[in-house]
């Protein structure tokens, strides 16, 4: 998540020194308590809803059964991998 926000402080600051109006209006201070943050908290907490279902105890361990398996593999790799990316083109 901490990576998460630090991308969203980058956009931030680019956002800031956009010359397109309509992309400087996502700094406005009133626009990021209205819409930005309360979208960013119900995504947070929409993501991992499917692990309350999904998630047995198999040999006293929980486990992922399923498709969820494959989906949160594939969600972990591609997250990971839109950070780095990002964070590796944004700092350098």
């Amino acid at each position: 998540m901490s990576r998460f926000l630090i991308l969203m402080a980058y956009f931030d600051r680019y956002a800031l020194s956009s010359t397109n109006a309509y992309v400087r209006k996502f700094c406005n201070i009133r626009i990021a308590r209205q819409y930005v943050i309360p979208c960013l908290i119900l995504i947070w907490f929409i993501i991992p809803l499917y692990l309350l279902v999904y998630i047995t105890v198999e040999n006293n361990d929980c486990v992922l059964i399923g498709i969820a398996a494959l989906y949160n593999t594939i969600y972990s790799i591609i997250m990971i991998g839109i950070h780095i990316l990002l964070l590796d083109y944004i700092l350098f």
